[in-house]
């Protein structure tokens, strides 16, 4: 992968990162106190499944890595070529 490649992904993983809490500073400039009950529901939400959330990436991590590596191990333990 080229640096320009490289640096082109950066670049859009930063801008999806950034853009939920971009949207969310947008709607409480725009609305005021008025985007306050909304914005206390999104956090509840957010909070009460966070666990859930973290969990599940670490899972799919976990399960991503073992894929990759079951084949290679598999290899070296069997002596193969």
């Amino acid at each position: 992968m080229g640096l320009g490649r490289g640096a082109l992904i950066l670049v859009v993983y930063c801008a999806v990162m950034v853009a939920p809490g971009a949207v969310l500073c947008t709607v409480r400039w725009l609305l005021g106190r008025r985007a306050d009950a909304f914005l206390d529901r999104a956090h509840d939400w957010a909070v009460k499944n966070a666990s859930g959330a973290f969990s599940w990436t670490v899972g799919i991590i976990g399960a991503i890595i073992v894929l990759n590596t079951i084949g290679p191990a598999l290899n070296w333990l069997t002596g193969g070529s």
